[in-house]
């Protein structure tokens, strides 16, 4: 079940103290989200997609009174920023070297893509979206995956927190590592790998 997490209005007098995967991180909330986006970074871990609501699960049962949650019907598949510059960096420390398929599987990738109920949103504005695509430095091709019920544009993968417009473009030789990973759909060409 998807939730919407807060924070309550009864602010702990000191900053918040949590375990997460392994360490220990410190601050206030914003900033402990920044500690596991860096400290993943630094050490080549990635953080895949769900990884915020585990780092907020953490948190509520940490804190209770503080971190609140609310749960959410039925909610729209979506990817953040964070989840999809880590999966660019963890192919990149893996040797990725902005080598491409050809057009052609690019494009019968994304067709793939364009049908699959995991392809989400990926939540961040606009220039975010653009730093993901130069830091990957796949080509300039606008694919269409196709829009959620209020019309937003679906680019990214909820099953393992991609950017589908680098993914379709890399070689499988980057990609085997994550084969058997995800709870991919059962069509999909990552599967092939």
């Amino acid at each position: 079940m998807a939730v919407k997490w807060s924070t309550g209005p009864l602010r702990p007098h000191k900053p918040l103290e949590v375990m997460f995967r392994g360490q220990l991180l410190k601050g206030w909330v914003s900033d402990i989200f920044r500690s596991a986006i860096s400290r993943a970074e630094a050490e080549g871990d990635r953080l895949e997609g769900g990884w915020e609501n585990q780092l907020w699960q953490a948190l509520q049962q940490k804190y209770p009174n503080y971190i609140q949650s609310e749960p959410i019907v039925d909610p729209p598949p979506t990817l953040s920023i964070s989840s999809a510059l880590s999966f660019i960096r963890f192919v990149a420390k893996r040797g990725f070297n902005r080598d491409v398929v050809s057009t052609q599987e690019a494009d019968r990738r994304a067709e793939i893509c364009a049908r699959c109920p995991k392809a989400a949103v990926l939540v961040g504005c606009g220039m975010c979206r653009e730093a993901v695509r130069a830091v990957a430095g796949a080509p300039r091709k606008e694919y269409d995956f196709g829009e959620d019920e209020i019309g937003m544009r679906k680019i990214g993968c909820s099953a393992c927190g991609c950017f589908l417009e680098v993914k379709v473009w890399m070689p499988d030789k980057y990609l085997e590592e994550e084969a058997g990973k995800h709870d991919w759909w059962e069509h999909c060409w990552v599967r092939e790998i």
